[in-house]
C-alpha cells in the first residue's frame, strides 16, 4: 500500500509563478485565478472521488502564459491561497447533511450498513482495526499512512469518544515538529479532531494556537486550525454573537500579525491571514470588523479575497440561519459599500 502523498493534503503551497501579474482591477481575472486549480498527484489507492478538487494550486498552462503577458504584482496570485482552501474532509462537511442525532458533527454521517459492504469489497482496515493501531501510536510505530486513513474513515459514537483523545494527544505531541511527514500526520489528525469534537471543546483550539511559554505551531500547522474552524461555523452558523471569546481572541492576533503587506507575498501568509479573517467573521466575533478592515487596509487584491469569501458565507448563512446572515449582510454592506441582499 503507498503512503498518502502531500499534495492530497493542502500543505504545499501553489507552485505557480510568484507576481506574474493578475489585474487587481479586473473582477473577472482574479476570480479566475482563485478558483481554477489542478488535481496535483495522488496516490493510486485514493479513489478518485475522495480527491480534493483544489489541491496543487497551479495555475493551468494556457492560463499561466495569458496572464505571464500582464503588469508584474509583487504580491503572489490568490491561486496560492486556493491551494490551502479544499481538502477531502472539508468537501465532505460542505456536502454532507445536518444530522439529528449529531447536529454539530462535521464528519460524514456513519453507516453500518456501508461499512460491512466496505470490508466485504477490500481489505481496507475497519474502523476499529484503525482505532486499536492509533491506540498505540506512542509506544509502537504505526504504518506511515495511517492518520490520513483515519481522516478518511467515518466512525461511529463509541469509537469518537475513544478516537478524541487519542487524536489531541498526537496533536499536542507532535504540534511543533520540522518534520515535513509528521506535519502531513498532524494536519489530518487536527482536521479529523475538529469534525468530530464536540462544540464545548473549541477553546481547545486556542490552546493550540496560544504561543504563550511555548513554541509557536508552525505557520502550516496554523492554517489547517483556522481553515476547520471556518468550516465548522460555515455549516453551522453560531446562534449568537462571540461564542468563544479565548478562541477569537487567538485568532484576531493571527490576523495583525500575518496580514501586512510585507509578510502576504510570502508562502503561507495570505492562506493564514484570509483563513484567520473567515474564521473571525464566522464565528460572529465582536472583533470581525476589525479584521475586515485589515484586509481593506492592507492590499487589494487580498480586500477582494476576503470580500469574496464572505460573500459566499453569507449565500450558505442564508438557507441556514436568517439571524446569522442578516448579521453579515450588514457588515458587508457597511465595509464593502455593495449590494448584499438581507434575508427577511
Amino acid at each position: 500500500m503507498s503512503t498518502v502523498g502531500p499534495a492530497i493534503y493542502n500543505l504545499e503551497l501553489s507552485a505557480g509563478p510568484r507576481g506574474a501579474g493578475v489585474r487587481n482591477s479586473n473582477k473577472k481575472s482574479r476570480r479566475s485565478a482563485t478558483d481554477e486549480y489542478s488535481a496535483g498527484d495522488g496516490p493510486g489507492d485514493v479513489p478518485e472521488e475522495l480527491r480534493p478538487a483544489s489541491v496543487g494550486g497551479s495555475v493551468r498552462g494556457s492560463q499561466r502564459s495569458k496572464r505571464a503577458a500582464e503588469p508584474t504584482n509583487v504580491y503572489p496570485y490568490p491561486s496560492e491561497i486556493s491551494a490551502y482552501r479544499t481538502d477531502v474532509l472539508a468537501r465532505s462537511i460542505l456536502a454532507a447533511p445536518q444530522t439529528a442525532s449529531d447536529p454539530q458533527s462535521l464528519d460524514p454521517p456513519h453507516s453500518e450498513k456501508g461499512a460491512d459492504q466496505g470490508a466485504e469489497a477490500s481489505d481496507e482496515p475497519s474502523a476499529d482495526d484503525i482505532l486499536e493501531i492509533l491506540s498505540r501510536w506512542a509506544r509502537a510505530a504505526v504504518p506511515d499512512d495511517i492518520w490520513v486513513r483515519c481522516e478518511l474513515t467515518q466512525f461511529d459514537a463509541g469509537q469518537r469518544e475513544k478516537l478524541l483523545p487519542i487524536l489531541w494527544d498526537f496533536i499536542e505531541k507532535n504540534r511543533d515538529t520540522n518534520s515535513r511527514s509528521r506535519q502531513i500526520d498532524v494536519g489530518s489528525a487536527i482536521r479529523k479532531y475538529v469534525a468530530l469534537m464536540p462544540t464545548e471543546r473549541m477553546n481547545n483550539l486556542a490552546q493550540l494556537l496560544n504561543d504563550h511559554n511555548r513554541s509557536p505551531l508552525p505557520l502550516k500547522l496554523e492554517i489547517e486550525v483556522v481553515k476547520m474552524i471556518y468550516h465548522l461555523f460555515m455549516a453551522h452558523p453560531p446562534s449568537a454573537p462571540e461564542p468563544f471569546p479565548p478562541l477569537a481572541a487567538q485568532l484576531i492576533k493571527m490576523v495583525r500579525d500575518y496580514a501586512k503587506p510585507r509578510l502576504l507575498a510570502r508562502d503561507g501568509y495570505a492562506a493564514a491571514a484570509v483563513f484567520a479573517i473567515d474564521a473571525l467573521v464566522a464565528l460572529r466575533s465582536t472583533h470581525a470588523e476589525s479584521a475586515v478592515d485589515t484586509a481593506i487596509q492592507s492590499c487589494r487584491w487580498f480586500s477582494e479575497v476576503v470580500e469574496d469569501d464572505l460573500r459566499k458565507l453569507h449565500e450558505r448563512w442564508e438557507r441556514k440561519n436568517a439571524g446569522a446572515a442578516n448579521w453579515l449582510a450588514e457588515m458587508l454592506n457597511k465595509k464593502f459599500s455593495a449590494e448584499c441582499g438581507k434575508k427577511e
